[in-house]
């Protein structure tokens, strides 16, 4: 069996299949062997640094000889995840020239609509997978073993229709992971799930003007040997918008193969204590707080305010805040919206609190050592311990000098980078709606960072991965979410989370009773606004609540939970699909 697995993001990150194909790519290279491949489209910019080429296998060395006089290209190479599998990058632009007789093959064969399409959305996604097709169309005549083209959602679903097209015997399977209308109409802030009955997917298709995707993934779904989808929730969606029961469900798994609980707790202090330099000089030149009593909760997702839930968390954060002040607590949360927004520059007053208190760092630096021993020999001779015992006069003096720079008036800003569109920002407005706006008083504070951890941001300066391991909760409360791969990374992560039921993972600990063991599932299927925000408010206070000891219980629970979705358990289901196919 030979198996090619086709996404728009191989080796070209544009959303959470990314994740799926990568950290899944070594167990099925386990399995296969050299058999096994990986094909995405040629994206110059996002294949340097992921994509290493080589010489192709012989076979597809004649193979890719006999595309190049059809305007197709192809590079083969090894994607640089976990496995390293084999790869085949297209470049498709050449094959171009076929679009309007492809579109016209696909309307008579499958009465797909795309008049009007606009190229770059539709038209370039068709005309790369239908290239795929023809390549596999070139395999299935030069190998004896059976054919197998895994298509990932509507962007690769050419690769089924040209197949089919052409009456060709490699087997298809095709997974969404969203149907691609669901998504849209979430987008234009509907609420699908309480809307599935009632709606018309053509209808609305036009009125939102998708009706080419919606059709492709249609015809996919219907012409596909398999078709699957990631979760049962999603399954119930696909059902009704694409007028199929998916054949299975195939969870997405993460990979374990990581760091141990113990190594993640000490990472999460030496991340922590990063993070918290941040904080300091983002709120400290305003004023201060117990930086030891404070707790960071962190939100990762696209910018979908309504469908990842964000205008539900400001207003939970809200009631959070309110109760932490009736308490008198002596805690302060930070809430970390990693939100990609456009964000690239830094606000000059960041810079400018960041460059003070550095410079008030590296006045004490040299006198590490001594402050040591000073500190020793006080506390041994049970002297009071006071800066003028640390540091001697004229460091302090220099210090003091320092300070003044590094003090100002009003408030924090709420925001790390100049956004494009500021005065309609979506967080921003319903934020300062609630009166989150980085008061002295308030207990919660908020620091909206639009722009992508790559470790040398200029602020926090840690990669993605770093700054989940440095917090102390994820917060996901999404209203659409086909799988949902934030909490899993989180908790893989020995970080706890909270997502929802309507989410396909949170779906999936409730079934398999897995809920509460350091992942938290909200009840939000027919639940209101208020209800719904009531039980994320109740949760980030009880959170907020625990003692050190009980956090990290939770902790080590949240990484074991993760431990029980892992790829080396669900790669299985995908196998069986594959025997499914093979006659195996």
């Amino acid at each position: 069996m030979y198996l090619f697995e086709i996404s728009w993001e191989v080796c070209n990150k544009v959303g959470g299949i990314n994740t799926v194909l990568s950290s899944k790519s070594r167990y099925v290279c386990n399995e296969l062997k050299k058999k096994y491949f990986l094909v995405g489209p040629y994206v110059k910019d996002k294949a340097r640094g992921e994509f290493v080429q080589h010489s192709a296998p012989e076979f597809l060395k004649e193979i890719f000889e006999r595309l190049k006089p059809l305007g197709i290209f192809c590079r083969f190479g090894k994607w640089l995840v976990p496995g390293e599998p084999n790869t085949i990058l297209i470049e498709y632009e050449g094959f171009s020239y076929r679009n309007d007789e492809l579109k016209k093959m696909y309307w008579e064969e499958f009465g797909i609509d795309s008049l009007g399409s606009a190229y770059h959305d539709y038209d370039i996604p068709m005309i790369w997978s239908s290239a795929a097709g023809a390549l596999l169309r070139e395999v299935e005549k030069s190998v004896d073993e059976r054919v197998i083209a895994h298509c990932h959602e509507w962007l690769s679903a050419g690769t089924i229709l040209y197949l089919r097209s052409i009456e060709s015997s490699v087997k298809t399977v095709f997974t969404t992971h969203a149907t691609m209308l669901g998504r849209a109409l979430t987008g234009e802030s509907r609420e699908l799930y309480n809307e599935l009955d009632k709606i018309n997917p053509e209808e609305e298709a036009r009125k939102i003007g998708v009706v080419a995707k919606h059709h492709t993934e249609k015809a996919a779904a219907m012409h596909s040997d398999i078709f699957s989808t990631v979760s049962e929730i999603t399954a119930i969606e696909a059902e009704k918008i694409l007028g199929k029961k998916p054949d299975l469900i195939l969870p997405n798994g993460i990979d374990e193969s990581g760091k141990s609980v113990e190594e993640l707790l000490i990472q999460h202090k030496l991340f922590r204590d990063r993070i918290r330099h941040f904080i300091t000089y983002f709120f400290f030149p305003y004023y201060s707080f117990d930086i030891e009593e404070n707790l960071i909760f962190y939100i990762a997702a696209r910018y979908e305010f309504k469908g990842k839930g964000m205008d539900m968390l400001i207003d939970a954060l809200s009631d959070l805040n309110r109760k932490l002040a009736e308490d008198k607590s002596e805690k302060t949360i930070i809430v970390l919206f990693l939100v990609p927004a456009g964000g690239t520059v830094i606000r000059e007053t960041i810079v400018e609190n960041k460059e003070a208190f550095n410079d008030i760092v590296e006045s004490i630096q040299p006198e590490k050592s001594d402050i040591i021993n000073r500190l020793t020999r006080a506390i041994i001779s049970k002297r009071r311990i006071c800066e003028n015992a640390l540091l001697p006069k004229d460091v302090i003096s220099d210090i003091r000098k320092k300070l003044h720079y590094f003090k100002k008036t009003g408030t924090p800003e709420l925001v790390t980078h100049y956004l494009p569109n500021e005065q309609s920002d979506a967080i921003l407005n319903k934020l300062k709606s609630c009166d989150l706006v980085n008061s002295e008083s308030s207990k919660v504070k908020v620091v909206f960072y639009p722009t992508y951890l790559t470790g040398t941001d200029g602020l926090i300066n840690l990669n993605y991965s770093e700054t989940i391991i440095g917090c102390h909760l994820g917060i996901f409360p999404s209203i659409y979410e086909p799988w949902g791969y934030t909490p899993v990374e989180s908790a893989i992560r020995s970080v706890p989370a909270i997502t929802t039921d309507l989410a396909g993972f949170g779906n999936f600990l409730i079934n398999e009773k897995l809920e509460g063991e350091g992942i938290f599932v909200l009840r939000y299927f027919g639940k209101s606004y208020q209800d719904r925000v009531k039980q994320l408010a109740d949760s980030l206070y009880h959170f907020a609540s625990l003692n050190r000891q009980k956090r990290i219980d939770y902790k080590i629970k949240a990484r074991n939970t993760a431990a029980k979705v892992s790829w080396k358990e669900l790669v299985k289901n995908y196998f069986r699909a594959y025997e499914m196919l093979s006659g195996g």
